[in-house]
């Protein structure tokens, strides 16, 4: 009896509007958001660039599909992790919350704070990104807004307060600020340190000094002076 063979269809190669898209994508990066010419987006793209008007019609267009997968590229990979955290906090009580943060702030650490996500940070935060793209307001609705709500829940869950209250919004804004202004510092960190990436035991160190942060304004331990945050 003659076995049937099964032969899978080719692999199509990308199209020159998909090369496009790569290319914005990775010269947006590696730029940290500064502004790029067609030719040289061409020319990383290898294609001829009067493509760009083709499947565009021009470098803006061309530029808001980049930004987008960037945007779709750091928040498919952030926010599994957020909503998880989230749902673990809403079922866990106080009591393991500490517990649960210093365990997040590991995992941001690696998404936000590894080459990807570090890149990723520094283009969305680029004031020529801001005023061409309009990346940040884009990059606050769909990445850090699941963050903050995710914090508001963790302190509201700590203090007992209502989820949707303004000290709860307040508390969770505190908290997505004190994780950003570390992860995009990271750059500076590595220089200071004299390091091109960070250890394991770096990382370790550095998650834990950012969630005690997380985890004072939370209410889950107490401040140096002894008094608690917790009412």
């Amino acid at each position: 009896m003659t076995e049937s063979v099964t032969f899978l269809p080719k692999k199509r190669p990308p199209t020159a509007k998909i090369k496009l898209i790569e290319a914005g994508v990775r010269l947006f990066t590696r730029q940290e958001g500064r502004g790029l010419t067609s030719r040289e987006l061409a020319r990383e793209a290898k294609v001829n660039h009067a493509l760009i008007s083709y499947h565009f019609g021009g470098m803006a267009e061309l530029m808001a599909e980049v930004v987008e997968r960037c945007i779709q590229d750091l928040r498919a990979r952030f926010l599994l992790q957020v909503e998880q955290f989230e749902a673990d906090v809403r079922n866990a009580g106080p009591g393991r919350v500490d517990r649960l943060l210093r365990d997040h702030v590991a995992v941001l650490f690696e998404i936000l704070a590894g080459p990807d996500g570090e890149a990723l940070l520094k283009a969305f935060s680029s004031p020529e990104a801001a005023a061409l793209h309009g990346v940040y307001g884009r990059f606050s609705e769909r990445v850090l807004q699941p963050l903050h709500h995710s914090f508001a829940v963790t302190a509201a869950t700590v203090r007992g307060i209502p989820k949707n209250g303004l000290e709860a919004a307040v508390l969770g804004q505190c908290m997505t600020a004190q994780c950003l202004a570390f992860f995009r510092g990271a750059p500076t960190v590595l220089g200071y340190l004299d390091k091109k990436t960070f250890t394991a035991k770096d990382k370790a160190n550095i998650s834990r000094i950012v969630a005690e942060s997380l985890c004072r304004t939370a209410g889950t331990i107490p401040l140096p002076d002894g008094l608690p945050l917790k009412r």
